[in-house]
């Protein structure tokens, strides 16, 4: 009788079997998943503060760049409209003929188009596919 009454002995005295540890085991448990949640939802805080950084710098860089094309455009268009007037009278003063003057211009306007239009391609396409390009691979 006394081995049967001694292993129950064994086993009241087990220390895993208290519920105080149990409960210990499951706050230091439950404390460990709350701090692990705790830390990622500040790294994804985190992550997203430094995308909206990111967003704002290139946000910023585009609108400098933006407000620079416009005013280079506009400059552009009044110089190239003096050397189209400039044209105009430099085959005035060749053809000693207005209409003929104001035809050659016209001719040598659209040769340029016709010009532009066939490097249309290596230009304007691929420069704006590398820069694009380029611009997804610091994104990223």
């Amino acid at each position: 009788m006394q081995s049967i009454i001694q292993p129950e002995a064994e086993l009241s005295h087990n220390p895993m079997n208290t519920s105080t540890e149990n409960k210990a085991i499951d706050e230091t448990l439950l404390s460990s998943i709350g701090e692990s949640y705790e830390y990622l939802n500040v790294i994804v805080r985190n992550k997203l503060e430094i995308k909206k950084l990111e967003s704002l710098r290139f946000v910023r860089v585009a609108a400098g760049k933006l407000v620079f094309g416009l005013v280079l455009l506009t400059i552009a268009f009044f110089i190239s409209l003096l050397f189209v007037t400039l044209m105009a009278y430099g085959f005035y003063i060749l053809l000693n003929s207005l209409p003929f003057a104001i035809l050659a211009t016209i001719g040598s306007l659209m040769l340029l188009c016709l010009i532009l239009y066939m490097l249309r391609n290596v230009l304007f396409y691929k420069t704006c596919q590398r820069k694009i390009d380029k611009m997804s691979k610091l994104v990223s």
